[in-house]
């Protein structure tokens, strides 16, 4: 590769990296890491078989830097920075992503396993960053005590820099955590301008309603998720509220035929769910019929109570 491909493809200006950057210097450090990459291959196979193994991934992709890019981010880094310069000594430590996993889940509040298994299985270089939009609740990473970042174009993503060490050389390797619906707006934002046209006042107020619309879709999934689980816990609860009355009913000191319709009544409220997929029967429904149903009058008062407790909160 030219300079001048170089500055081409990257949309740098030739005047400008002269200024900054030695472009012989670029190359050895392209050399050295091309002889490089053998080494770190092993690696990224390793870290990506282990997270695929974790409850609640759907997904886990890697790749190795390419080397192109190598350069045009240590010249980025090296023009930024006034005091410390990545050089061919020091890029392998400083360039944390030279190996780059993601890893994405379906649910937001899946991220939790991801993160624990993360922080238990290997050392962390730095603390994990939890990139986040205005306006997101950061409480769950304040808790796990996470760097919080507000990020410029709303990236949502939570960022660890593990240490691998599998010989006597540690390796770092970046690890990306996000949802689906993260994952594809990231993908399209970077297809459209990452990182070399950021201000295309065109395309930017889309793919800032585009995120919206991820950002929407991850708070629904976990609200559909939500309700999912509270409708699993009814069905559970009246079924153990079934399965209470009619141990209650068995010890009752009563004739055998006021006994069995009791059960009768229990095997109507065994029978209706809580929520009706046609809306022919619902929670008040059951519960005004079993509560006025005459043989109720014949149940002690620990079962009546409990089904005007029903009553009361349907």
């Amino acid at each position: 590769m030219e300079l001048h491909d170089f500055c081409t493809q990257f949309n740098i200006q030739l005047s400008e990296f002269k200024k900054n950057e030695d472009w012989n210097s670029l190359l050895k450090i392209k050399a050295d890491y091309q002889s490089f990459i053998q080494n770190i291959e092993p690696i990224s196979s390793m870290v990506t078989n282990s997270l695929q193994k974790v409850p609640n991934v759907k997904y886990v992709k890697c790749r190795i830097k390419d080397p192109a890019h190598l350069m045009e981010k240590i010249y980025r880094k090296n023009k930024e920075s006034v005091f410390q310069k990545i050089n061919i000594r020091n890029y392998k430590n400083s360039v944390t992503d030279l190996i780059g996993v993601r890893v994405l889940h379906l649910f937001k509040d899946d991220w939790k396993n991801i993160h624990d298994f993360i922080t238990k299985t290997w050392e962390l270089k730095e603390k994990p960053i939890a990139y986040v939009r205005e306006g997101d609740n950061t409480s769950i990473y304040k808790k796990n005590k996470l760097k919080i970042m507000e990020h410029p174009r709303a990236y949502r993503s939570i960022h660890y820099v593990i240490k691998c060490q599998p010989n006597k050389v540690v390796h770092n390797v970046e690890i990306q955590v996000r949802t689906i619906f993260e994952e594809a707006w990231s993908e399209i934002d970077h297809s459209m301008k990452y990182p070399y046209d950021l201000n295309n006042k065109i395309i930017a107020p889309y793919l800032i309603m585009f995120n919206r619309l991820a950002g929407s879709a991850d708070e629904m999934g976990s609200y559909v998720k939500f309700l999912k689980n509270q409708i699993i816990e009814l069905e559970n609860n009246h079924k153990n509220e079934i399965s209470n009355l009619q141990t209650k009913i068995d010890n009752m000191e009563i004739k055998q035929a006021d006994k069995s319709k009791l059960k009768k009544e229990l095997e109507l409220m065994r029978n209706i769910k809580y929520i009706s997929t046609n809306n022919k029967i619902d929670r008040s429904q059951y519960y005004d019929y079993i509560a006025k149903y005459p043989i109720n009058a014949i149940l002690n008062k620990e079962v009546r109570i409990s089904i005007k407790r029903k009553r009361k909160n349907k």
